[in-house]
């Protein structure tokens, strides 16, 4: 078995716990809608409204971790990486049918559906390299490790070992996988600083959002982004 220890640092500047990203609802970029299918507007505003609800996820997930409460913490904190996932995915789905909105609308089918269908065996695909180029732009480990952490809690064996693990000086996230459930080759062993993901969670979905503006499909407000409690 050979272990990889995979360590996320976002690089961005820390001096605070930090927030949550918002965007209010009608600066958020919107894909086309699709008679009978998909109101463009409503997909814009979830993310709006999602990206609200995970502000509170990670408070209580401190909240959780400064009492100490070990069970309910590793349960908050599922919860929190899989609001993230979705935002992420959401992202790119919008990318994908601002992208192809035609094409969309006539097969009523979006066969990019989150980060992971940007790749094929490690790889961008065509479409993905494309959507990468015109939606993304340059990207550091953030959504590929937020994705094995998500496809971890869904399928992992090992995510009981993995949850034993506790850290009285950060919110540890922990995971222990492998492809497949195959522990006999490579596992991947996950030990980050939750607080270093939502810093790399913000800067992902600003540079993206900011990246989509342009591109909306119907009229935005212009773009602002903040912090709830402070202003940035």
């Amino acid at each position: 078995m050979h272990q990889i220890h995979v360590v996320y640092h976002s690089n961005e500047p820390r001096d605070q716990i930090p927030r949550i990203i918002q965007v209010e609802p009608l600066c958020v970029p919107r894909p086309p809608s699709v008679p009978g299918l998909i109101n463009g507007q409503l997909a814009s505003i979830w993310i709006s409204t999602r990206l609200q609800r995970l502000d509170f996820q990670w408070l209580e997930l401190l909240k959780l971790f400064v009492d100490g409460d070990f069970q309910n913490y590793h349960f908050q904190l599922e919860a929190t990486l899989v609001s993230m996932k979705r935002v992420v995915d959401d992202l790119v789905m919008a990318s994908y049918c601002i992208f192809k909105g035609e094409e969309v609308e006539l097969s009523r089918k979006i066969e990019v559906d989150g980060w992971g269908q940007l790749f094929r065996n490690g790889k961008p695909t065509v479409i993905g390299q494309e959507i990468i180029d015109e939606f993304i732009g340059e990207y550091d480990s953030f959504p590929g490790v937020l994705n094995e952490l998500v496809n971890a809690l869904k399928h992992s064996y090992l995510m009981a070992e993995a949850r034993n693990q506790w850290n009285n000086h950060f919110p540890l996230v922990s995971a222990i996988t492998a492809p497949r459930n195959d522990y006999s080759k490579e596992v991947s062993v996950h030990d980050h600083d939750m607080a270093e993901l939502v810093l790399g969670f913000n800067k992902f979905v600003k540079q993206v959002i900011i990246k989509m503006h342009p591109k909306s499909v119907g009229p935005v407000l212009d773009l602002r982004f903040h912090f709830l409690g402070s202003a940035s």
